[in-house]
């Protein structure tokens, strides 16, 4: 029998970047891992600027990661499957991936 999907959601904002940047860019982000991988859906609102790049990175709540996965968004809207791997998943559900959104204002995310 396949185990159960798990859903997950995120709030992103400038106070979760290291260091925090001010910024009243928000974004939300739905999450189901399956048996077909991670599928996401992250929305974003009132950047900086236009998006030079996005992706998912590994590491501990408070410290940067490297990226794991990019992340392509068709205007403020990402969404699709990520074939995430076992080891990636330990990560996942740990709290060690997260989305981040970089703009040339803030190049960190």
């Amino acid at each position: 029998m396949p185990a159960p999907a798990i859903s997950l959601t995120a709030a992103l904002d400038g106070a979760q970047e290291n260091p925090p940047v001010t910024t009243t860019a928000k974004g939300t982000g739905a999450f189901v891992l399956d048996a077909s991988g991670l599928r996401y859906r992250i929305t974003v609102d009132s950047l900086s600027g236009p998006m030079t790049g996005s992706h998912f990175h590994n590491a501990a709540a408070g410290t940067n990661g490297g990226v794991v996965q990019a992340i392509t968004f068709d205007g403020n809207t990402a969404s699709g499957t990520w074939a995430i791997s076992p080891a990636q998943v330990a990560e996942l559900l740990a709290g060690r991936i997260y989305a981040n959104v970089h703009t040339a204002a803030n190049p960190g995310g």
